[in-house]
């Protein structure tokens, strides 16, 4: 979902100010080290502010809310030594509660005794993934072409590493995901030009499968995603400004039979499916467009209308869960672009401006929070915001996003335990 780049060594700093840097994001499209805080007391009390609770409910608790908090898991790259030790890049830990979009960092590492709201994985992390159950997440690490696989606790959300699997062939993998069995992962290599096959164990430990064929060498894979049946996965080229339409084994989760959509332009960089009609967004980072597509029962993609325009370097998106709408962020602006989704089509309506603060720009990584009243969003600026989602495709960013100085490149990973 964006071009991966250099960061400096500070620590991401949870805290109200608005000051703090966050320079660096995918799989949607885009982390270990520190967050900053060591369980310290913070902030509390209004919404969207970040509390140190080390316990994955408490803010939840402390609104009155009885039900379980939502795991973020967001990534991060460059970030320094800290309470998860030494690490080039890795995986912290939040909580989002999904009452009042409240913010908690929690002890993320499983393993380690103490306090560790961050848990170190392969070198420049560039995007994640979970299996359909969240019991298992794996982050795609392009700064040495390895894949980290994890387990996750369903009851604190804390990861114990499985291992890490080196993808060889300087495949620069730039994002990942699982079919909706569970079964197979695919990573996208971005100069390795293919997509790689793995099987899932039922430990979360992985095989290598296969890779695309070597007839369909693709042009710069980044973003991917499945259809609803599963019986087909759309690629992005980013290079080949094209879609790319494979087959999908129902067993042995095998690609075949690609057909190519070509008229996207201007660097496509990610993909998503409106929740239940057979339609694609595309954002266009250099492009200022979302690509509106439909697909048939064969997989063959057609454009569905004129691309929506949005703001600068639109990279991440999310789709609400009725299908209402279409929210994009546009990773170069203090912006996100909303679209009213047509009921019968799924077509884009006309575009709506939810502007931020000054300074307020690179948010890259966009999730809906299952309880749907939130998005869980990710950049440059601030490591994790979360925006209120309001009346007529509207949103509004909450006080106190979590701030520093690390990227975080593809869409933040909420899980619902």
């Amino acid at each position: 979902m964006a071009a991966c780049g250099g960061s400096d060594n500070a620590a991401p700093t949870p805290d109200g100010g608005q000051d703090a840097s966050f320079d660096s994001n995918t799989s949607s499209s885009g982390t270990s080290g520190s967050s900053g805080t060591s369980g310290s007391s913070g902030t509390s009390g209004a919404s969207g502010n970040v509390d140190s609770g080390t316990d994955a409910g408490q803010d939840a608790a402390e609104g009155g809310y009885n039900g379980p908090a939502h795991f973020v898991f967001t990534l991060g790259t460059g970030l320094p030594p800290g309470d998860g030790g030494p690490a080039p890049s890795g995986v912290l830990g939040y909580t989002v509660d999904p009452t009042n979009g409240n913010l908690a960092p929690f002890d993320i590492d499983a393993v380690n005794p103490g306090f560790q709201s961050s848990i170190s994985a392969g070198k420049v992390v560039a995007a994640g993934a979970t299996t359909p159950n969240g019991s298992f997440l794996y982050v795609a690490n392009s700064g040495d072409d390895s894949v980290s696989a994890f387990a996750v606790s369903t009851s604190t959300g804390g990861l114990t590493p499985i291992a890490n699997y080196n993808l060889g062939g300087g495949g620069s993998p730039f994002f990942l995901i699982t079919d909706a069995t569970g079964k197979h992962l695919y990573v996208s290599q971005y100069s390795g030009a293919v997509v790689s096959i793995y099987d899932i164990g039922a430990t979360g430990a992985l095989t290598a499968n296969a890779t695309t064929p070597t007839a369909a060498t693709l042009n710069g894979p980044r973003g991917m995603v499945m259809s609803l049946a599963g019986d087909f996965m759309f690629v992005v080229n980013q290079f080949g400004e094209a879609v790319s339409t494979f087959k999908v084994d129902a067993v042995t989760g095998a690609l075949s039979a690609r057909q190519d959509y070509n008229q996207t332009t201007s660097a496509p960089i990610g993909i998503y499916h409106h929740p239940t009609k057979k339609v694609l967004y595309v954002t266009s980072s250099n492009g200022l467009a979302v690509f509106q597509l439909s697909y048939d029962a064969t997989g063959l993609v057609t454009s569905l209308g004129t691309p929506g325009v949005v703001g600068n370097t639109p990279i991440g998106a999310t789709v609400d869960l009725t299908g209402t709408y279409l929210y994009v962020a546009n990773g170069n602006a203090n912006t996100v672009t909303s679209f009213p989704l047509d009921g019968t089509t799924g077509a884009l309506g006309a575009p709506i401006t939810s502007t931020f603060g000054v300074g307020q720009t690179g948010m890259r990584g966009m999730t809906m929070d299952p309880g749907g009243k939130f998005i869980v969003a990710s950049g440059n600026k601030e490591l994790i915001s979360v925006l209120a989602v309001g009346d007529a495709g509207t949103v509004s960013m909450l006080p106190n996003p979590v701030h520093g100085t690390a990227g975080s490149w593809y869409d933040p990973l909420v899980v619902a335990h």
